[in-house]
């Protein structure tokens, strides 16, 4: 009897592996075709998607980058060197609105000033290695002069293992040389050298905000984007202080629970962007008024 059984029992597994064996190849076709008709809509939806986000987002990245574009213009050469030249070094790998292959040094003379011929060492340091280039520049003028700087990578941050890694901490630059229009070479005194230390976004390294995006076939910058919507959380917590100050029971009651929302990412997105959908007009407000006080 229990011979019997046994059969039985092995002919049962062996006849669900048959069909098991058997279903295979449909199942991998039906998964096939599934994909398939997926993709298939995916690429006649695309195009109007993007044509619909463009119009509903495209706006307020407009105002974002010219926030930040303004912002790096104005920092062009604003460091001295030698009280006579001005100098700015960049190593983001978008700068004003477009991605870059290397670092790039910006320099001019200062106003009334010339030279012929300027020499400069640009080293990039890490406790371990330093990356340096001797860049050249001639006839200074007031007019900036832009030079790439080769043998010094573009800062990469990356985030791994709860660490943060940075191809280099601090950028150094030393004047080396300084010939005059008259082609006679002006002593230096000692050592004319400055420093600086990068400054990164680490929220956005580490995927907690946006910063530069590449969208609709170019770069875009939401710094000013993402830190309006940090000042929603700002001003909820003024208010709720405010009203505690005054004793008003029930508003503080009220603004403390919308900070507790604004902890949340998709209530931050929907106070920001129901300010500023195709037309961005909060946005805007704010960026013509930072433009009116920086002028």
């Amino acid at each position: 009897m229990r011979r019997r059984f046994w059969c039985a029992e092995r002919c049962t597994r062996h006849q669900l592996t048959s069909c098991a064996r058997q279903m295979e190849p449909s199942i991998s076709v039906a998964s096939i075709l599934i994909k398939s008709i997926l993709s298939a809509i995916w690429s006649l939806l695309k195009k109007p998607l993007e044509f619909v986000t463009q119009v509903v987002f495209r706006s307020a990245y407009e105002a974002s980058t010219l926030y930040r574009s303004h912002r790096d213009m104005k920092a062009l050469c604003r460091r001295q060197l030698g009280g006579c030249l001005a100098y700015s070094v960049n190593w983001r790998k978008i700068f004003l609105g477009m991605e870059q292959q290397h670092c790039t040094v910006w320099i001019k003379a200062n106003e009334g000033r010339s030279f012929k011929r300027v020499t400069l060492c640009i080293t990039a340091k890490l406790e371990k290695l330093h990356y340096q280039s001797t860049v050249f520049f001639y006839d200074v003028g007031e007019t900036p002069i832009v030079a790439a700087i080769p043998s010094i990578p573009l800062r990469q941050v990356d985030v791994r293992g709860g660490m943060v890694h940075v191809p280099y901490e601090s950028v150094w630059i030393e004047l080396k040389e300084l010939v005059a229009q008259d082609d006679i070479s002006m002593p230096l005194t000692g050592s004319v050298t400055d420093f600086g230390y990068p400054l990164d976004n680490l929220e956005a390294v580490m995927g907690l905000c946006k910063s530069d995006v590449f969208r609709w076939g170019q770069w875009w910058n939401l710094d000013f984007l993402e830190s309006e919507k940090h000042e929603i959380r700002v001003k909820y917590r003024c208010l709720a202080l405010d009203r505690q100050m005054r004793g008003l029971t029930r508003a503080h009651a009220w603004y403390s629970f919308l900070i507790w929302l604004s902890k949340r990412n998709w209530f931050l997105e929907v106070c920001f962007w129901s300010k500023n959908l195709f037309t961005a007009r909060h946005l805007r407000r704010t960026l013509e008024a930072y433009l009116r006080g920086s002028s």
